[in-house]
C-alpha cells in the first residue's frame, strides 16, 4: 500500500489523552477501503516498513494518532507525507466549522458511517476500550479506516473544484505545520510547579486584602464578591437574601434520632443604588444588571464608587491569573496525569478562521510574562 489510512483506538480517560499516564493503546490499523492490517502494542513494528515507503498517510485528527505512535516507540519522520482529513475539511468549509467530525464529514460525502455499537453499547455504558471484545473493536476500526480513506478520495476531488482555488496549497502547508506542532505538543514544556504555587499564594493574599477593603464598605451584609448578582446589587441596588438554619429541637425517631433538627430561615438586605447603569442596559432573567468588565469600565461613577469598581476589577484580574495559570496549570498537570510536571498543551489548527493557531489547556498565547518565566523548554535537554 503506497497510500493508506491510519487510525488508533485507546482507553478513554480524559478523551484518550496520549499524555495521560493512565491511558493505554489498545489497537491500531492501516489500510484503505479494501485492504486492512491491524496491530497491537506487541507487534506495532510490522507497519514500520510501510511508513518508510508510503507516499501518503491519511489521518483524521492526525496529531492524536501521531502522539500514540510515538508512545509505542515509533519515530515520526518530520518529512512524513500526511493528509489530515479533519484539517482538509476545515479548510474546504472556509474555516467555519471547528474540528469537523469523521461521522459528519463521511455523511457529507456519502461514504458510509461509523459503527455505532461501540459507542452505544460500550463507551456510553462506561465500558472502556480495552474491555470491548476484540472482534467488535476490530470491525469498528476497519470501518473507520475505510471511511477515512474514502473521505480522502472525495477531498482530493473537492480541492480541484474552481470554488476551492488556492485552498490546496494552504492545506498542504498546514499539514507540514502539523508535524512541527505534533512535536511541540509531544515534547511540551517543563513547568515550575513549586514557584507557581508560591505565586498563587501571593495573589490569593492580595485578593483577600481587596476583599477586606470592599466588604468593609458594606458592613454586616453577606456579599459574595464572586457572584455577579451580588455585585449588581452592590452597584445598582437590590436585595441580597441570606439563607441560614435555625435549630428547632431534636429528631425523636429514625436514623437521626437525637440529632438536632433545623428549619431554613431567610434574611433580606436591601442595598441602595450607588451608580446608574448604562443606558439601554439589559437585565438578566433574574433581574440583575450586567457587571462584566467592559460594562464596569464604561460606567460614570463618582470618586468613591470608582474606587469600588477599580477594586472589583482588580480582584477579578488576580483571581483569573491565579485560577487560570498559577493554580490552574498545576491542577491541570495533576488531573490529566501528566508526568514530570510537563505541560502538553493543545496547539489548534482547526479553530481560528484566519489560519492562525489557537492554544488551549493552557492558553499559552495569553500567558502573562511572570508565568512564562516558569516555563522551561525541553529542547535544551
Amino acid at each position: 500500500m503506497n497510500v493508506f489510512a491510519l487510525d488508533t483506538e485507546v482507553t478513554t480517560r480524559t478523551k484518550g489523552n496520549p499524555f495521560d499516564s493512565t491511558n493505554k493503546f489498545v489497537l491500531g490499523a492501516i489500510g484503505t477501503d479494501t485492504d486492512y492490517i491491524n496491530y497491537t502494542s506487541d507487534n506495532w513494528h510490522i507497519i514500520r516498513e510501510y511508513l518508510k515507503t508510503v507516499k501518503m498517510v491519511i489521518l483524521f485528527n492526525g496529531k492524536f494518532d501521531l502522539h500514540w505512535m510515538r508512545n509505542l516507540g515509533m519515530d515520526i519522520d518530520p518529512r512524513l507525507p500526511i493528509w489530515d482529513c479533519q484539517l482538509a475539511e476545515f479548510i474546504l468549509e472556509n474555516q467555519r466549522n471547528p474540528y469537523p467530525s469523521l461521522e459528519g464529514t463521511a455523511q457529507k460525502y456519502g461514504v458510509g458511517h461509523k459503527l455505532d455499537i461501540v459507542k452505544t453499547e460500550y463507551w456510553d455504558k462506561g465500558i472502556d476500550t480495552d474491555k470491548i471484545p476484540f472482534n467488535i473493536l476490530d470491525e469498528y476500526l476497519r470501518q473507520d479506516i475505510s471511511v477515512t480513506y474514502l473521505v480522502y478520495l472525495k477531498q482530493v476531488e473537492e480541492f480541484k473544484k474552481p470554488e476551492h482555488r488556492g485552498k490546496y496549497n494552504l492545506f498542504r502547508m498546514q499539514c507540514y505545520d502539523l508535524l512541527a506542532l505534533e512535536d511541540m505538543e509531544y515534547n511540551g514544556f517543563l513547568f515550575d510547579v513549586e514557584n507557581a504555587r508560591k505565586k498563587a499564594d501571593i495573589l490569593n493574599q492580595q485578593r483577600e486584602e481587596i476583599e477586606r477593603e470592599l466588604l468593609g464598605l458594606f458592613p454586616d451584609i453577606p456579599i459574595n464578591l464572586g457572584s455577579g448578582d451580588h455585585v449588581s446589587c452592590m452597584l445598582y441596588g437590590g436585595t441580597i437574601t441570606e439563607e441560614y438554619r435555625i435549630p428547632i429541637g431534636e429528631y425523636k425517631t429514625g436514623a437521626k434520632v437525637g440529632q438536632t433538627r433545623f428549619k431554613l430561615a431567610y434574611q433580606e438586605y436591601v442595598l441602595p443604588r450607588i451608580v446608574e447603569p448604562l443606558p439601554n442596559s439589559n437585565l438578566s432573567k433574574e433581574g440583575y444588571f450586567a457587571t462584566d468588565e467592559p460594562t464596569l469600565k464604561n460606567l460614570k461613577p463618582d470618586k468613591k464608587v470608582k474606587r469600588i469598581i477599580d477594586l472589583l476589577l482588580e480582584r477579578r484580574g488576580l483571581e483569573k491569573l491565579r485560577g487560570t495559570y498559577y493554580d490552574g496549570i498545576p491542577k491541570m498537570i495533576e488531573e490529566k496525569c501528566w508526568t514530570g510536571n510537563i505541560v502538553h498543551g493543545n496547539l489548534n489548527q482547526c479553530v481560528a478562521r484566519t489560519s492562525r493557531l489557537s492554544a488551549t489547556q493552557p492558553n499559552q498565547q495569553n500567558m502573562p510574562g511572570d508565568c512564562k518565566r516558569l516555563c522551561i523548554s525541553r529542547y535544551n535537554e
